[in-house]
């Protein structure tokens, strides 16, 4: 049969082969490991996965990728990631190691509070900018679907800015991005003494 590309001689290929449900306990250590392993591609799907003879025994191609010395796998799935954000806060990391609690760090003007008022005074090109390159190098480290939290904006006007940003990535990058919308993330300053019409 011919198919669009064969992956060979993968040292390693973890196909994660086994029943359809979510792994526990010791099942989490069954990967499916095939040896010198080699994968058929058609129409950008798996078409086949084997051992390195029998793949290029049974398929055909004019495109083949040499995997010798290397692993073959799925890729990672991030499910809990907040890339759209202006200013980055690793001074807090700093404030943690001297003992402050998350609270005093917010009190301080830190914590969610922080890239609240960064995400506002951002624009949507900026706020596009910075989390493309933070999802490239996401990218390069092997993801290929994440899901991306708002949450940072706490208004509505922001909050639709970072869901567009959102928008913008999925459409120029190729990675899976999966949306969510949390704009009750936090109760933003102008609304600290009056939760119930923040609510509404």
């Amino acid at each position: 049969m011919k198919v669009d590309l064969i992956i060979k001689n993968a040292s390693q290929l973890i196909t994660l082969q086994g029943p359809a449900l979510a792994r526990t306990g010791r099942e989490m250590e069954e990967l499916g490991i095939i040896e010198n392993g080699a994968v058929a591609v058609q129409n950008g799907r798996i078409a086949a996965v084997g051992g390195s003879s029998s793949i290029l025994q049974n398929f055909k191609t004019e495109d083949i990728f040499d995997a010798a010395g290397k692993v073959v796998m799925p890729g990672f799935v991030d499910p809990h990631t907040h890339p759209v954000f202006f200013n980055t806060r690793e001074n807090e990391f700093e404030m943690r190691l001297q003992g402050k609690t998350y609270v005093e760090i917010s009190q301080s003007g830190g914590g969610i509070r922080s890239s609240i008022d960064g995400v506002r005074n951002a624009s949507e090109d900026e706020l596009f900018e910075l989390s493309r390159k933070r999802i490239e190098k996401i990218i390069s480290n092997g993801t290929t679907t994440l899901e991306a939290k708002s949450g940072y904006g706490l208004s509505t006007e922001s909050e639709i800015k970072m869901l567009k940003v959102i928008q913008r990535l999925q459409e120029a990058l190729p990675i899976d991005i999966v949306p969510t919308f949390m704009g009750a993330h936090e109760f933003p300053t102008e609304y600290k003494d009056n939760r119930e019409e923040y609510i509404r």
